[in-house]
């Protein structure tokens, strides 16, 4: 029996929060045995609109009404363009969705509020840390959550008699990084600390700490810190961030839940929104227990293993790097990722692709130009591991996004998908199973980074490869005839021959020299002296065997070689073009009177006869027969 599709839709900067949450998702997907298929961009706040178009492409990549639902990852998006197109969709369209911690209009919404854990955290740090003078640092001004917390900071701090200056209300845009130069600056111009700094989320709060702590201060002795969403990494860093737990993965459970009800046409609350909980930790200045200070502890006792998985990681990266350098064509790329993968796929899991665009792919051989809004209707899968077997390359329709995906799988299953792309345009996407914890600490995405440097690579090299194929060409050919001039002599005509012989095959070399070109170039001038070249140039290269290569030797002498039986061929070949070139000449009523004399001799691969030898046997075979004209 088919599976039901969920499509979920996120930003995967928001790591911790997308696997806990989609663990949750995946619990619940298990039970009803429904396949998650999950399209994670990587767009950030300091990105132009153009390359939120080609960040968010990956989006357009499902139709979805190929799904039974949608799962929107609402907190996670930075920027409301990188959704409007999918609510707008499910809107029309009218898909079962819901989205988790942000409120779209029109569609079924669950979340945990902001408001009432972080009420409880500000009266706790009020009233058990006697804290009077605080700093807020919210994520962007417009954003929803960001406002609702900062409304419970100060509806608590007001009730309480104190009031947050002005200057005390910070932006850190959620980020590690930029609240530390907000902070820094604030520093600058304010020097002492207040009893408390209230970060909007935990990430901005670890910042804080950690710029301080590298300042000198002590936390919590000289200023508290606090968080909000209870990360991981805030619950494991020192000291152990106090926050907000927000219960993402109950959240997920949920959620999925919901949906599979609203697909079945069951009654559900198309609005729910559950309490946050202060989660309390020792940036605050409270104790930790006895189970926080093992978690600790035991955070403490892996370090030296992270640090091993990391440089087992970036050894990974460079074999993916290693494979896709000095390649000629798209078949040595396949064979190149298939060569390293099968043996080296413990981060992708057993089971994933990389597909590139058709319209990238075209871009190997030379320019042509990219689509900005969607894929193309073809994508050639260039590497494919299905059950830790590496499969053959293919290529499938765009709207199947997975090749060999097996809707009847008695097991639920998480497929991610990630576009490919450099600043400018898309290149294609990849696809992983079962690999949700891949996301964490963003090795997901430098793993897309190394991937698409190396497909960059590869059409670099290609490219380079034919350029300098084109160049040789042009450098072995003449510029009057287009056929091989003494270059191309010596570099293929010559190396076929001994080719033949080597393989035991008799070869030809004809020598051609046009009778009277003196007269003509005296009588009639050079111009018709070159079109003399160019008429007999043409004759030959229209009438020789397919296999056989012409050279234009010098002036107006042609060298003919080919693989050659017996001597009636060669001199069919002579006759044919002689009598082809009486025809042209006939035709084209020229001024002057144009033949050739043409001598030959067979190359006998059992003779011990060097090929120049040969060449001056034809050659000398070729004034005789301009004697006897």
């Amino acid at each position: 029996m088919k599976k039901d599709k969920i499509a979920v839709f996120g930003n995967g900067w928001s790591d911790e929060y997308v696997i806990t949450v989609l663990n949750g998702i995946m619990k619940g997907a298990k039970e009803y045995n429904v396949d998650l298929f999950v399209f994670l961009d990587y767009v950030s706040n300091e990105q132009t609109e153009e390359m939120v178009k080609v960040e968010t492409k990956i989006f357009t990549l499902p139709n979805l009404e190929d799904f039974e639902g949608v799962i929107l990852l609402g907190n996670t998006f930075n920027k409301s363009s990188e959704i409007e197109q999918i609510c707008k969709e499910i809107r029309e369209k009218k898909i079962p969705s819901l989205s988790l911690e942000y409120c779209f209009d029109g569609i079924d919404y669950m979340g945990t509020d902001n408001y009432s854990g972080m009420a409880k955290l500000t009266e706790h740090l009020i009233q058990v840390h006697n804290v009077k003078n605080l700093i807020w640092i919210g994520g962007p001004e417009d954003n929803k959550e960001s406002q609702e917390r900062y409304q419970a900071v100060t509806d608590t701090a007001k009730r309480f008699g104190i009031t947050i200056p002005k200057e005390n209300i910070l932006c850190g845009y959620w980020s590690y990084y930029v609240v530390q130069d907000v902070l820094a600056k604030w520093m600058d111009q304010y020097h002492e600390l207040p009893d408390a700094i209230l970060c909007a989320n935990d990430l901005m709060a670890i910042g804080v700490c950690t710029y301080l702590k590298d300042l000198g201060y002590k936390i919590p002795e000289q200023v508290i810190v606090t968080g909000f969403d209870h990360l991981e990494s805030g619950q494991t860093y020192y000291p152990a961030i106090t926050s907000i737990d927000r219960g993402w993965n109950e959240r997920g459970y949920q959620g999925i839940q919901h949906l599979m009800k609203l697909i079945n046409g069951d009654p559900v609350k198309h609005m729910n929104q559950y309490l946050s909980a202060v989660a309390v930790e020792e940036s605050c200045g409270c104790v930790l227990s006895s189970e926080q200070k093992e978690r600790q502890l035991n955070t403490c006792c892996t370090r030296y293993s992270q640090h091993m998985d990391k440089t087992f990681y970036d050894w990974h990266l460079s074999g993916i790097d290693a494979s896709t350098s000095h390649i000629k064509n798209k078949e040595e790329l396949t064979q190149k990722l298939s060569d390293f993968f099968k043996d080296a796929h413990s981060y992708e899991g057993n089971n994933f692709g990389i597909y590139l665009d058709t319209n990238y792919i075209e871009t190997f051989e030379h320019d042509s130009p990219s689509q900005t809004d969607r894929f193309s209707e073809e994508m050639d899968v260039v590497f494919l591991m299905k059950d830790s077997v590496v499969q053959s390359s293919q290529k499938i329709k765009t709207r199947q996004m997975l090749a060999n995906y097996n809707s009847e799988s008695k097991e639920a299953h998480s497929y991610l998908f990630f576009g490919l792309h450099d600043a400018e345009r898309c290149i294609g996407y990849t696809s992983l199973c079962d690999v949700i914890n891949m996301l964490k600490d963003y090795s997901i995405h430098l793993w897309l980074k190394h991937v698409t440097e190396g497909i960059k690579r590869t059409q670099q090299s290609i490219r380079m490869e034919n350029l300098n194929h084109k160049l040789e060409q042009i450098s072995m050919t003449d510029e009057l005839t287009g056929l091989y001039n003494r270059l191309g002599y010596e570099k293929i005509a010559i190396p076929y021959l001994n080719d033949c012989c080597n393989k035991g095959d008799t070869g030809a070399i004809m020598v051609v020299d046009i009778n009277k070109m003196k007269v003509i170039n005296d009588e009639y001038g050079h111009l018709n002296g070159d079109l003399a070249i160019k008429v007999v140039a043409q004759t030959i290269h229209e009438n020789l065997p397919e296999s056989w290569s012409a050279v234009r030797y010098g002036g107006d002498e042609f060298v003919l070689l080919g693989k050659c039986p017996e001597d009636k061929n060669v001199e069919d070949i002579k006759s044919k073009v002689i009598k082809a070139l009486d025809l042209k000449t006939s035709s084209m009523q020229l001024p002057f009177s144009l033949g050739i004399s043409i001598g030959s001799v067979l190359v006998n691969p059992d003779q011990n006869i060097s090929m120049e030898e040969y060449f001056k046997m034809a050659d000398k075979a070729m004034y005789q027969m301009k004697h006897n004209n």
